[in-house]
């Protein structure tokens, strides 16, 4: 817990040393505190007033406003436990978005700090993308030294974390039987990043409905049409012999499409670093006008056509390392000289395509089946890095597909999780050069559980 952490590194400013009042004190002081371990506000000064953090909001905002009601900051001691105003949270506040009183940073020492932003988590949840601006206002607002407040707000705008976006929606969405695209996926996902502690590396929003002006992008306007008059009211609809829908199916390709959108405008914002959408359906198949292998609309293509329109850049790539060619995506925009695609895939295999319509936008490489690593990691270093290189893309985007792994029987490839951290360091290093380090990554394939659950994490490990 942060108090645990911080009551072993007292925090120095000006010469003086500032104690935490307990948690525990706290509540027991407090009645009206609710959320257990709730940031205490600590002040390097005598206080007569310091506020404290009101959670308020419904979950789809996901922006949780900090209250900070300074009325003066003085010299000497710890700011009394009487003068802390309650925290309260909202009944979702389990949902993970929980920011904390930043007043008791007040030191000097970047490194030490950087270790106490890490551990800035309330009830298990997480720090807001809010962070950055809401640090700088308060450390503004208490008027600490020029330099201490210059290394704050820079090790905070620094160490903004990865977004992971998701949305219930996805969950509805199931064919069932046997059917390999199941909601399990996303399950067998949260599961294990919450089993390695990830989630306190990453920040957590919800998913809103995709506009039919950022579908209308990438798609004919007939198709969408189509799409929304085959929703069943009940029961199962065929799209193809591999696609169907359900009654939440649509609903949950809008929250999958939007989810890639919403990615976009964190990292151009500067909201976030970089963002992993966990939504299904998968997009990279779905073409102009077709629905197609388990996909309805093409999240990733949606994104990247909205950080062309919408913020003007112009260049982004899409890396696809899905088992299965993302040909949705090459038909989309295989004619827009503003993008870039380079893939890895198995071939032959489904389905049946990314040989005839290679060029030096769209860097198809297809491995035999039985390929591995070494293959991979070849395919990767000759053509896809070159290509990136040359291209020089102002954002990056990843259809994350993990089926190429060598538990996943889908296929037959034989990559492990540590080519998946791989590839995301080389993708990383690219984005790095040229992107400002802007990356959003959409969940597509991968069917073994437990193998999906793991490459996940490791992605998000290399992205984070």
């Amino acid at each position: 817990m942060l108090f645990h952490r911080l009551q072993q590194c007292a925090l120095a400013f000006r010469g003086r040393t500032v104690d935490l009042i307990s948690e525990n004190h706290l509540r027991k002081n407090r009645s009206r505190m609710k959320a257990e371990g709730a940031g205490l506000a600590v002040v390097n000064g005598n206080a007569e007033n310091v506020g404290g953090q009101q959670v308020t909001g419904e979950l789809n905002t996901m922006k949780l406003q900090a209250q900070c009601r300074c009325q003066r900051v003085g010299q000497g001691g710890l700011a009394d436990a009487g003068n802390i105003l309650d925290q309260q949270m909202s009944p979702r506040q389990q949902a993970g978005h929980c920011q904390p009183d930043l007043t008791f940073l007040a030191k000097n020492d970047v490194a030490d700090l950087l270790d106490d932003l890490r551990d800035l988590r309330i009830h298990g949840g997480h720090c807001s993308v809010e962070w950055a601006s809401d640090a700088e206002a308060l450390v503004r607002h208490r008027q600490y030294d020029t330099l201490i407040c210059t290394q704050f707000i820079q090790v905070v705008q620094n160490h903004v974390s990865t977004a992971y976006i998701t949305h219930p929606d996805c969950l509805r969405h199931d064919i069932g039987g046997d059917h390999p695209e199941s909601p399990a996926r996303l399950t067998a996902i949260e599961q294990k990043i919450q089993a390695t502690g990830m989630n306190a590396r990453l920040v957590y929003f919800e998913a809103p409905l995709v506009s039919i002006e950022q579908l209308a992008r990438v798609h004919d306007a007939d198709y969408l049409v189509t799409i929304e008059r085959s929703a069943p009211q009940s029961g199962i609809r065929m799209l193809d012999p591999d696609t169907a829908m359900n009654p939440y199916t649509l609903a949950a390709a809008r929250r999958a499409a939007g989810a890639a959108v919403f990615a976009t405008d964190l990292v151009i914002q500067g909201k976030a670093q970089n963002a992993f959408c966990a939504v299904r359906p998968p997009g990279h198949h779905a073409m102009r006008g077709r629905a197609m292998g388990f996909c309805v609309f093409n999240n990733v293509a949606v994104a990247a056509a909205h950080a062309l329109e919408q913020y003007g850049l112009q260049r982004v790539a899409v890396a696809d390392f899905d088992v299965h060619h993302g040909n949705g995506t090459e038909d989309i925009f295989q004619h827009d000289e503003r993008v870039l695609m380079a893939s890895v895939f198995q071939h032959p295999f489904y389905p049946g395509s990314g040989i005839e319509g290679r060029s030096e936008r769209m860097v198809n490489i297809p491995l035999a089946a039985g390929s591995g690593s070494i293959q991979f990691r070849a395919a990767v270093e000759q053509y896809w890095l070159p290509a990136f290189e040359r291209f020089q893309p102002e954002m990056l985007f990843i259809s994350a597909g993990f089926d190429a792994h060598g538990d996943d029987d889908i296929a037959q490839l034989h990559l492990r999780e540590d080519d998946y951290f791989w590839v995301t360091q080389q993708l990383k290093g690219v984005a790095d050069r040229y992107a400002k380090s802007r990356i959003v990554a959409v969940l597509e394939g991968g069917y073994d559980l437990p193998a999906l659950g793991r490459s996940v994490v490791t992605h998000l490990d290399a992205l984070a």
